[in-house]
This record gives structure tokens, C-alpha cells and sequence, in this order.
């Protein structure tokens, strides 16, 4: 099978570089920007991006913002009008009912909306993309938020991963885009002819996955991702290499990175060491006993919190949206892009390096010093893992 590549490819370690270059690339842009984000803080790189965004719509560029209503909490009470006045469109991908700031604006949920956040309350929107001139697309784990960008705050800002492509597949992101914009998320059922149990069988017995993008936002994609995820895992001949802000693995990746590691395969795993959501650290913990007894490399990140999600296997990577817990994997919305340049490898496997040099390792003495309070929290929030 060839393989596909980009037409152009372009990794970043840190928020500083990728919004400088990305600034270059909304300055040059003539006819759209669409992008949807998680989070747009109020900060000084929100107002920064907003001001931006309004200059492009006032000398008429399209442009569309979608952020996340949980992520996003009250951003149309502060971003709204300046937007909307400029002519930019903004959408709120599953507002919550919490959201004050919504009560004076004619879209906020009626009765049904009401229930219908309610009953999908779990889905949410975690992708980060730009998409420029229906041709470039930034994309990765950085959201737009000061504690991102090191011009921003006193501290160290977060390590993170993005990554700016362009090519053909380019339209796959915009029909991502269209279908969250619209609120087309919801899954559909496919048609289970005899066709679909053999391509389903094919997939399971098929080599590594070239795809260029993973998107997740019907049931089968869904599935599809985590699938080859695993596959991957199970195909790895030397190296799994895995940078992840929340490490709460289901039950097939988790027996898919012990196999590798008990098969003598190189299996290391980069987590923070202090996250911003402290119990999703306590139950990624909980995991760590089976995955050292296995002999996987489990290393915790000192200099501050490390956002990035990144995946090394072999020669194969990717960089994305997509944590390895249950909630990346079942429940929201993601994008993952396949790194196709040698450079582009070359690239994760350094920042891995370090990463790693800068991250304590956690032997088997370390877990069991933990203090007991947290491992038995840990092991009790593991029956909620599936809302993490």
C-alpha cells in the first residue's frame, strides 16, 4: 500500500513558536478561517486572537468560531458582541445550562435544549483546529490560553504539541468542522451488510494505518480510532513512545501496552507529574502497578504541566487532540494528524528525549510510597473512569 504524505509539514514543542507562526499565516489569509477550540480564555492571548480574527472579518474574510460550552465557559458573554458585531459567526458547541451569560441571548437552550444537554452532557468538543484558506490546518493539543504561550505568563508556560499541514485531506477537516457546526455529531448507524463485517475483519487483520487524519465524531469512526490505536500497539516491533496529559487507558489499550512491553518491545510513557485536574492523575496512577510489574517505562514530567499528546511507534507517529483516557476515546470530539516526514519523527523522538530527560522515572518502590489515602482514592475513582 503507498503510503500518503502531506504536501507540507511543520511540528511545534511549545505555544510561543506556534502562535507566532500561526499569526504569520492569519495575516497572509484571503477568503476563510474557520476554528473550532475547546478553550478560548479571556486572557491576553484570547483578546489578542479575537482582535485578529475581527480585523480579518472586517476586510472580508469568512470567518466562524465554534468553541466548547463546558470548555468555553461564558465566552459569548465576553467575546459575542465584539464578534458578531465584526461579522464573525459564533456557535457554542453544546452550551451549558450553567452558563449565565447565555440568559440574555435568544439561542440560549430552550426546554428541549435543556434535556438535550442533559442526556449528551458528556460529549464535548476537545478539537483545536484552524483551518485557513480551506487549504492550511493548524491543529493539535494547544488551546488558546495564555498558560500556553510564554509571553503571557511569569510561570513556565504548559509544553505542548501542534502541527500545521496542508494537503489534500484538508476537506476532511472542514467536513468535521460542518458536522459539529451544525450539531451533525450524533452518531449514526451504519448499515451491517456483509460488506461491513468483512471490512471490519480486514481492518482488525491489515497492517499499520496510513490514514493522514483520525476523526471520531460518528460511532463508527469512533470505533474505528480506537481500533487502530490498538492495532498499532500490537504491531509495534521496537519503540511505543506515548506524551499524554490524562493517562487513563480502557481496558484493550491497557492490555495492548503490557503484551508489548512483556514481548520485549521499548514501551515508555510520559505523564505530568502535577496536572491541573489532580484526580485524573490519582486514577491514572491506579493503572501504573500492572503497567511497571509488565515493564513499561512510566515517567512523570517536573518543569510544569505537559499538555502535548503524542504517539512514536516504530517509524509511525501522530500528534492530536486525543488523551489516552476514556473520555478522549468514547465520548468527545477529536482530531488526530499521521506525521509522514522522516524530519517530522525525528522531531517527536528528540522532544520525547526531552521530555524524558526532564521527567523522573517511576520504579515500582515509588508507587508503593505513595501515601495510601491516594492510592485508595485512585482505586475508588476508577469506577467513574468512564466520565474521565
Amino acid at each position: 500500500m503507498a503510503v500518503m504524505v502531506w504536501n507540507s509539514e511543520r511540528i511545534f514543542h511549545d505555544g510561543t513558536a506556534y502562535f507566532n507562526a500561526l499569526e504569520e499565516d492569519l495575516a497572509r489569509v484571503q477568503k476563510s478561517v474557520d476554528l473550532e477550540t475547546y478553550i478560548f480564555e479571556d486572557d491576553g492571548l484570547g483578546r489578542k486572537m479575537a482582535k485578529t480574527l475581527g480585523e480579518l472579518a472586517e476586510r472580508g474574510v469568512r470567518v466562524r468560531v465554534m468553541v466548547d460550552g463546558v470548555g468555553s465557559p461564558g465566552f459569548y458573554g465576553r467575546f459575542g458582541d465584539e464578534l458578531t458585531r465584526k461579522g464573525i459567526q459564533v456557535r457554542i458547541f453544546n452550551p451549558s445550562p450553567l452558563d449565565l451569560s447565555l440568559f440574555s441571548y435568544k439561542f440560549f437552550p430552550g426546554l428541549s435544549r435543556l434535556l438535550q444537554f442533559f442526556w449528551s452532557a458528556n460529549r464535548r468538543n476537545h478539537r483545536k483546529v484552524f483551518v485557513l484558506d480551506e487549504k492550511v490546518v493548524w491543529t493539535g493539543g494547544i488551546n488558546i490560553s495564555a498558560k500556553q504561550v510564554a509571553n503571557y505568563e511569569a510561570q513556565v508556560a504548559w509544553r505542548d504539541t501542534g502541527i500545521r499541514v496542508e494537503g489534500r485531506e484538508v476537506a476532511e477537516f472542514l467536513k468535521a468542522f460542518e458536522a459539529a457546526w451544525s450539531h451533525g455529531w450524533t452518531p449514526v448507524p451504519q448499515k451491517k451488510t456483509l460488506n461491513f463485517y468483512w471490512q471490519r475483519y480486514r481492518s482488525r487483520r491489515s497492517p499499520r494505518t496510513h490514514r493522514l487524519v483520525q476523526f471520531n465524531f460518528t460511532r463508527s469512526l469512533r470505533r474505528r480510532t480506537h481500533m487502530e490505536l490498538v492495532r498499532n500497539i500490537q504491531l509495534a516491533r521496537e519503540r511505543i513512545w506515548i506524551t499524554t496529559a490524562y493517562f487513563i487507558p480502557e481496558k484493550r489499550i491497557m492490555r495492548a501496552l503490557r503484551y508489548a512491553a512483556k514481548r520485549g518491545i521499548d514501551v515508555r510513557i510520559i505523564v505530568p507529574c502535577k496536572s491541573d485536574v489532580i484526580f485524573t492523575q490519582w486514577v491514572g496512577a491506579a493503572h501504573y502497578f500492572k503497567l511497571l510489574k509488565a515493564g513499561v517505562k512510566i515517567f512523570e514530567y517536573l518543569p510544569c504541566m505537559i499538555h502535548a499528546k503524542t504517539f512514536v511507534i516504530d517509524d509511525w507517529g501522530m500528534v492530536g487532540s486525543t488523551n489516552l483516557n476514556h473520555r478522549s476515546i468514547f465520548h468527545d470530539l477529536e482530531v488526530n494528524v499521521l506525521v509522514t516526514t522522516e524530519e517530522g519523527i525525528r522531531s517527536l523522538t528528540n522532544q520525547f528525549l526531552i521530555d524524558q530527560a526532564q521527567s523522573r522515572l517511576i520504579d515500582l518502590d515509588d508507587w508503593k510510597s505513595r501515601p495510601l489515602l491516594v492510592r485508595i482514592a485512585g482505586n475508588l475513582l476508577m469506577y467513574l473512569k468512564y466520565w474521565f
